[in-house]
């Protein structure tokens, strides 16, 4: 392929990605509307729903093939409520594309997006979802993976941050960075500059065994470690947890 064609096949992917952002527009829109109007009620539902929830997702792979975009994400179903279900696939959808966003702003001249998940953890009411995002450029000897996550309450809709699991004034940063630099210095992780401390918006994904820190590529090692990740156990943190918060729930 001659340069000039490499040139028109990068452009008609653009241009085809340009066709997914109606699509993209009114997911994010209607992600935006669910969590406006879904978020505010669904700390009113959890103080009078069980937080023993034996509520489950079924999980149904759905694609987006068409090149330049390989794309595969979660649908839900099998919720007593309905709009429930509808505001969770919607911010899933969001994620996904809201990844292929940040790829378009951090690539040039890709030659392919690849979109894939995991779910991590779908049980007691609680759903964990692991996005991952790997993109192809011309020109470069490697691609370039990001990461992101949903973690969502099935019988409320309500998206938890990491703050959300612990208590009021605890010390859960410190004590999940502390974790971290333990877990750094026993592997002897190489570093590209050095770790002090999370943040209260760190990106997160639930397991049955712990809570699991990650960090994007780049953001403190070197590109061959990828995505950096770091489980806390659940009994690691038990003192620090809401005591009729979500996480009581998996054990």
């Amino acid at each position: 392929m001659t340069e000039h064609e490499q040139k028109e096949v990068v452009q008609q992917g653009i241009d085809l990605i340009g066709q997914y952002g109606q699509l993209y527009d009114y997911h994010k829109k209607m992600a935006r509307y669910h969590n406006q109007n879904y978020q505010a009620m669904a700390g009113k539902r959890l103080k009078v729903r069980s937080p023993k929830s034996d509520t489950m997702a079924a999980i149904t792979r759905k694609k987006i093939g068409r090149w330049p975009l390989d794309l595969s994400y979660p649908e839900i179903g099998g919720l007593k409520d309905l709009e429930i279900q509808k505001s969770i696939n919607e911010l899933i959808l969001k994620k996904s594309y809201d990844l292929v966003e940040n790829q378009k702003k951090r690539s040039r001249n890709f030659m392919q997006i690849r979109g894939a998940y995991e779910v991590k953890l779908n049980k007691r009411g609680l759903l964990s979802i692991y996005f991952t995002n790997y993109v192809f450029s011309k020109g470069t000897a490697r691609g370039l993976t990001l990461a992101d996550s949903l973690t969502v309450d099935l019988d409320t809709g309500k998206v938890y941050n990491l703050k959300d699991f612990f208590q009021e004034g605890s010390n859960y940063i410190q004590r999940l960075s502390i974790r971290i630099k333990h877990q750094i210095r026993v592997g002897k992780i190489q570093l590209i500059t050095d770790f002090h401390t999370i943040h209260s918006d760190q990106q997160f994904y639930l397991t049955n065994q712990g809570i699991v820190i990650y960090f994007q590529t780049y953001a403190y090692t070197p590109y061959y470690y990828g995505i950096p990740q770091f489980t806390i156990l659940y009994r690691d943190m038990i003192d620090l947890m809401i005591a009729d918060g979500p996480l009581p729930r998996l054990f």
